[in-house]
């Protein structure tokens, strides 16, 4: 079943969450692989409702979830602000015979520290009963949970991965990280997203700068943003398809 959860996470990756479920209704015995890779799709997407409604279909068709799952529940959770959906479903895990993870722990403190419940994510995070490699970035981008945040992933050895951003092209997904050059067009790409921050700034937008990015200059924040996963990826996006083209 990994072939068939395949294009469901691929078209949730995507953004198209609606053909994400209509490749996961077209799929005949679904296992918790396919589950999983709807509910995750979901929570990519803070569609927290609709990923919690799954699960209990889920539970309801005798598949039992497994980590990957609570995962996805987690994220959809989190960034949908359900947190005592979150919390009850964490404290859950453990009776279907599963153990959280770093992946878990972390969604957990961002849920909490996203929602403004900054001593109860500082106190979990003191207790959490795993091996340093936490993963926190929402936690951070409070001004209070960042001055915390950083304090405590210093003392417990914690860091963050570095995330990559999808984009379709012919049909094909091609992924890039933060300053990612390792694209054959990487020369294009940059050459086109310096064009797009030139004729931004001349138009007067003035970039979000969170508090995440308080210890850089205005010029390192500035090429921090546009030099963005995400940014990358349109990039490469324009430079690729004809004017008028969505982006996905």
């Amino acid at each position: 079943m990994i072939f068939l959860s395949t294009p469901i996470d691929m078209y949730a990756k995507c953004g198209n969450v609606d053909m994400a479920r209509m490749v996961f209704d077209r799929t005949l015995d679904k296992d918790v692989v396919v589950w999983s890779a709807m509910i995750v799709g979901y929570g990519l997407h803070g569609r927290g409702l609709e990923a919690l409604d799954l699960y209990q279909l889920m539970k309801q068709t005798g598949v039992c979830p497994n980590d990957v799952t609570f995962l996805g529940l987690l994220t959809a959770c989190n960034h949908s602000a359900r947190v005592e959906d979150g919390w009850q479903l964490f404290h859950c895990m453990t009776d279907f015979g599963i153990e959280p993870r770093h992946q878990h722990y972390a969604c957990v403190v961002d849920l909490l520290g996203c929602a403004g419940f900054l001593d109860q994510a500082f106190d979990f995070i003191m207790n959490m009963p795993i091996e340093p490699a936490l993963q926190s970035p929402c936690f951070f981008q409070n001004v209070e949970s960042c001055c915390k945040g950083r304090v405590l992933m210093r003392e417990k050895g914690l860091s963050k991965d570095l995330g990559y951003s999808l984009i379709e092209i012919n049909g094909k997904l091609q992924a890039f990280r933060v300053r990612d050059k390792s694209h054959p067009r990487s020369k294009e790409i940059y050459l086109e997203l310096e064009s797009l921050r030139r004729r931004l700034k001349q138009a007067g937008f003035i970039p979000h700068t969170d508090s995440s990015l308080h210890d850089l200059n205005s010029e390192e924040i500035e090429e921090t943003l546009c030099n963005h996963s995400e940014g990358v990826a349109i990039a490469f996006g324009l430079i690729s398809t004809a004017l008028g083209t969505t982006l996905r």
